[in-house]
């Protein structure tokens, strides 16, 4: 199984190579002249490319989103068991984790 630090990187990766093949693309389309098939393969390109940010974003958005829940959970726990307040708690938790309960 593949850790998920290197899925998260190679993601990062696909993003970046993903933009830069967008602006390469985009620097190409308007300095020649083009056929109707040529702007359609650019365009079918960009948005292949765009799809790859999108959906690295996505997944480290969620990566991340899930281990900053464990975290706080896991900082609660520990802090209820050192009886801790749970006002201070949760100000502990929305202030260092950025976890903020509805």
């Amino acid at each position: 199984m593949i850790p998920k630090w290197k899925t998260i990187v190679c993601l990062l990766d696909q993003k970046a190579a993903a933009e830069i093949i967008t602006a390469q693309i985009i620097e190409l389309a308007s300095s020649e002249d083009m056929s109707a098939k040529d702007i359609k393969n650019i365009a079918t390109a960009v948005r292949d490319c765009t799809a790859v940010s999108m959906k690295a974003d996505t997944y480290i958005r969620e990566q991340v989103q899930k281990k900053v829940s464990a975290a706080a959970k896991s900082t609660e726990a520990k802090l209820k068991k050192a009886g801790v307040d749970r006002k201070l708690i949760q100000e502990i938790i929305d202030e260092h984790l950025g976890v903020v309960k509805s």
